[in-house]
């Protein structure tokens, strides 16, 4: 149980690393890279919260199991920050400045549910991926082949 939390967690440290990355690359600078790290994070490890008693419960990948693996993986960020929108809009805040954002950078909750669905099929696939490699490796598995 704790190391597939654990290969969780790095999975998402990886996800959130490549992804502040490839946004710094488009601003140019190496300072972006912190910044855009610091505030994907802040966002990311509530909705890591909510993925680990999945991750729990999941003790084997199967083919069928990897495919709503990845979609809801890929979704339940998304459909939090979705929720979060709305909620913050039946308090009475703007709707153009949750949805559009600041008109100067243009971040708003359009954009963040994209980003959001980008980290999570990131992390999603890293998971996976590490999984399947470390069950190949495994000696239960070596042992099952015999």
């Amino acid at each position: 149980m704790l190391p597939r939390i654990g290969l969780l967690f790095v999975s998402l440290l990886l996800a959130i690393a490549s992804f502040s990355l490839f946004f710094s690359l488009l601003f140019s600078t190496v300072a972006a890279f912190s910044t855009i790290f610091q505030v994907t994070i802040v966002f990311a490890l509530p909705v890591w919260c909510l993925c680990v008693p999945v991750v729990i419960a999941v003790k084997d990948l199967e083919v069928r199991r990897v495919w709503i693996f990845f979609f809801s993986g890929s979704l339940v960020g998304p459909v939090t920050f979705g929720l979060w929108c709305l909620f913050l809009e039946f308090r009475g805040y703007s709707h153009e400045g949750i949805w559009h954002g600041d008109p100067l950078t243009g971040l708003g909750g359009i954009s963040g549910l994209v980003f959001s669905s980008l980290v999570g099929f990131l992390t999603t696939s890293f998971y996976v991926i590490a999984s399947k490699i470390l069950h190949r490796w495994s000696p239960d598995s070596q042992r099952d082949a015999v």
